[in-house]
C-alpha cells in the first residue's frame, strides 16, 4: 500500500512518459469548482520546451513549467489558518536529453530541478526546492508505415524527493491502434481508450492522476498542536477528453472528469498530521498546445 502510495505522488515526473516530451508550448487551465464541496482549485499552467538538435537523431531540450495554483477551502475545516494555503507558486526547470539507440529504441533522460512554495515570507528558501528526474526506453512504432498496428512501448524509472520514496519507482507505458479508429494507452500517470474520429478528431475514456507537493513557508500550524511543513494534494480521475487538431502542430483538449478519490495532506518529518478526503469532486481541464 505504502509503495502504491509513493506511485501516484509522482504525476508530474511521468511527463516525459507522454507527450510533454514534443510540446514546444502547452498552456492550460484546470478547475474545481465547489459545487458544494468544502474546497475549490484553480491551476493556470504554462509550459516551454527548446530543442537543439547535436547531430542526426539526438537532442537536447531546454524548457520550463509554470504552476499558479489556488485552493481554497470553506469555513467547515476550521483546523489551520486558510490563508496560507490558498496560493502556491510552482517552476520546473527541465533538461532532456534523448538519442536513438537502434531503429527500435530511444533513450531519454530527464532532470528537473524547481521549486514549490506557497510564498509566505515573499522569497525563496531552500525548502522550496525540489528536484526530480526520469530515465526511459522508448520503442515508437506509431509512424512505421510498414506496421499494421501502430504502437509504443515506454519503460523507466522515475524518482522525486516529494514522494518520501529514496529510491527510483520502474514504470511501463503501452500504447496500441489497434484498429484505424480506436486505439488505447495504458501507464501512469494516464490510461486512456481513444475513439479516433477523423485526423483531426479524438475522443478518450481516461483515467489518470492529477496533483501537486509544496513547502509551506514559517509552517502551518494545524489543531493548535503541531506545525505542518509541507501539503500534498493527489486525485485519481476518470472522465472524457475531447481533442482537436487546429493545424498539423497545433491541438486543442478539453478534459471532463471526476475524481474517484481526492487526498488532501499537511505533512511534518514525512507524516501524516492532517488529511482531507474528498470523493466525486468535478475536475475540467482545457488547453492548447504546440507540438513538433
Amino acid at each position: 500500500m505504502r509503495f502504491f502510495l509513493s506511485i501516484i505522488c509522482l504525476p508530474l515526473i511521468f511527463s516525459i512518459a507522454n507527450a510533454q516530451l514534443v510540446d514546444i508550448v502547452r498552456l492550460e487551465y484546470t478547475n474545481i469548482p465547489s459545487l458544494g464541496s468544502d474546497f475549490d482549485f484553480d491551476r493556470k499552467r504554462f509550459a516551454f520546451n527548446y530543442p537543439v538538435k547535436l547531430k542526426n537523431e539526438t537532442y537536447l531540450f531546454f524548457g520550463l513549467e509554470y504552476n499558479a495554483i489556488d485552493l481554497n477551502f470553506n469555513d467547515s475545516i476550521p483546523n489551520f489558518d486558510q490563508t496560507k494555503t490558498d496560493e502556491f507558486r510552482l517552476l520546473d526547470i527541465n533538461l532532456t536529453y534523448t538519442y536513438k539507440i537502434n531503429e527500435n529504441w530511444r533513450f531519454a533522460a530527464r532532470l528537473v530541478p524547481g521549486f514549490s512554495s506557497n510564498l509566505e515570507t515573499n522569497e525563496f528558501l531552500f525548502d522550496d526546492t525540489f528536484i526530480s528526474g526520469t530515465m526511459v526506453l522508448i520503442k515508437d512504432k506509431k509512424a512505421s508505415p510498414e506496421v499494421l498496428k501502430p504502437n509504443r512501448l515506454i519503460v523507466g524509472v522515475a524518482y522525486s524527493n516529494t514522494s518520501g520514496v529514496v529510491f527510483p519507482i520502474p514504470f511501463v507505458s503501452y500504447y496500441k491502434k489497434f484498429h484505424p479508429k480506436w486505439s488505447y494507452n495504458l501507464g501512469v500517470p494516464t490510461t486512456n481508450f481513444q475513439f479516433h474520429a477523423s485526423e483531426r478528431l479524438r475522443f478518450k475514456l481516461l483515467a489518470q492522476i492529477d496533483g501537486f507537493t509544496s513547502n509551506l513557508q514559517e509552517g502551518l500550524l494545524v489543531n493548535d498542536e503541531r506545525l505542518a511543513e509541507r501539503i500534498r494534494m493527489n486525485l485519481l480521475l476518470v472522465g472524457l477528453r475531447y481533442e482537436y487538431k487546429l493545424t498539423h502542430n497545433i491541438e486543442m483538449y478539453l478534459n471532463t472528469t471526476h475524481s474517484l478519490r481526492t487526498r488532501i495532506q499537511l505533512r511534518a518529518n514525512r507524516r501524516t498530521i492532517f488529511t482531507f478526503k474528498k470523493r466525486k469532486v468535478v475536475h475540467f481541464t482545457g488547453g492548447v498546445r504546440l507540438k513538433i
